[in-house]
């Protein structure tokens, strides 16, 4: 509702031909869309709906102003502690291209693919990659080796708490565009495996002889190594706060996206190594399920979905 509005307004349009808006005015018009324009992307992801500004023109779509994202912060000054994070005001930088690649991951997983599907998928894939890669490792090491300790000042500064929370957003955002783009391939393979392993032969050359048990497990791997990410920054952000009361319950749909993986993992047959792939899933649903359960605190949903999720095991297994 509010996005139609802040279209409806023209608000994308900092001038407006007929009315003289100071530079003020301006600002706080420019601000108001980008603003709506990233809630809409990531609550249409939330959802596993398309967003409502596909089919608009790219100029309405992707403006946000470039001063609202001022550059990274160097990466000689990245440290892995707390303190050494950085400020809202830089890890905010790193959402844009997130917003951006939201919305990619948006629109494809609602699109019907041909023979290209695994090329178009790759691509969208490696960006998504690009992206995390572009982190300071201290923030990408958030998402992995989660029995290491953290290293915080012993008096850690309310600033500073924010921080550690806004970068967790910040990567539980980026999980779920990657979870919901892997789950989509899974889900695919799973219900259409004709589908997959002929566009997986289109891509590697038409005469290309491909596996479709080989296939599955390569889906199957890379599916689950976005959820063991989630999952250890799940167990991070558990072991900081158990009662998750810093986390915006806005993750909650997000979360239960990725856990899904790990439900649709179990139901796989057949392939190398299975009791250890049970295992994973079977530590990952708890880990999801139990900070569904938190965040129900103060999202009503969070319980259903926890529920769901440990259900959906039990019918797997």
């Amino acid at each position: 509702m509010a996005c139609r509005m802040a279209h409806y307004l023209a608000l994308e349009n900092a001038h407006i031909d007929g009315f003289q808006l100071n530079p003020l005015e301006m600002e706080i018009r420019r601000r108001t869309w980008a603003s709506t324009i990233m809630m809409e992307r990531l609550a249409f992801m939330y959802l596993d709906l398309p967003s409502m500004f596909a089919n608009v023109p790219v100029r309405t779509r992707s403006h946000i102003p470039e001063e609202l994202w001022p550059s990274g912060w160097p990466e000689h000054q990245i440290t892995p502690y707390l303190s050494r994070i950085g400020s809202e005001h830089s890890l905010l930088a790193y959402m844009k291209p997130l917003i951006v690649l939201y919305g990619r991951v948006a629109d494809f997983v609602q699109q019907n693919h041909g023979t290209r599907m695994i090329i178009d998928y790759q691509t969208l894939d490696a960006d998504l990659d690009a992206w995390f890669l572009s982190l300071p490792p201290a923030l990408r090491d958030l998402s992995s080796a989660a029995d290491s300790p953290i290293a915080l000042d012993s008096h850690p500064s309310p600033m500073e708490w924010q921080n550690f929370w806004i970068a967790c957003s910040l990567l539980f955002f980026g999980h779920h565009a990657s979870g919901i783009l892997r789950k989509w391939l899974l889900t695919t393979i799973l219900s259409q495996p004709e589908k997959v392993v002929k566009a997986a032969g289109f891509a590697l050359g038409d005469d290309s002889d491909v596996d479709q048990t080989a296939l599955l497990a390569t889906v199957l791997a890379d599916a689950l190594q976005v959820a063991d990410a989630e999952t250890y920054l799940l167990k991070r952000a558990l072991r900081v706060d158990p009662t998750l009361t810093t986390l915006t319950p806005h993750l909650a749909t997000g979360i239960y996206q990725v856990g899904l993986v790990y439900v649709m993992a179990l139901g796989t047959k057949g392939l190398e190594g299975q009791d250890a792939i049970y295992k994973r899933c079977q530590e990952g649903i708890s880990v999801h399920a139990r900070s569904l359960d938190m965040l129900a605190n103060s999202f009503g949903s969070g319980t259903a979905m926890a529920r769901a999720l440990r259900q959906s095991e039990k019918a797997s297994t």
